[in-house]
């Protein structure tokens, strides 16, 4: 056998991580009900058709001080 094999069939896997979402939950009951309170938090947004937390974001701030004196020759009445 190969010296590489040998010792890859020695070696263990890498362990399952656990779950973020259930780290500080007791039970599986538990993570029932904070799932079910979290689907009851969202219904609000979701039947109003708001924007949620992902949603949200900061506007672009306008690059003013680049478009300072660049003013058309043409009409002043539009801009």
């Amino acid at each position: 056998m190969d010296t590489t094999s040998v010792a890859r069939s020695s070696s263990r896997a890498r362990s399952q991580s656990r779950p973020r979402d259930e780290s500080g939950l007791r039970d599986t009951a538990m993570v029932q009900k904070a799932r079910k309170l979290a689907k009851i938090s969202q219904r609000k947004i979701i039947q109003m058709g708001k924007a949620g937390e992902s949603d949200r974001h900061i506007p672009v701030a306008k690059p003013r001080h680049l478009n300072t004196g660049k003013r058309g020759i043409g009409k002043t009445q539009r801009r």
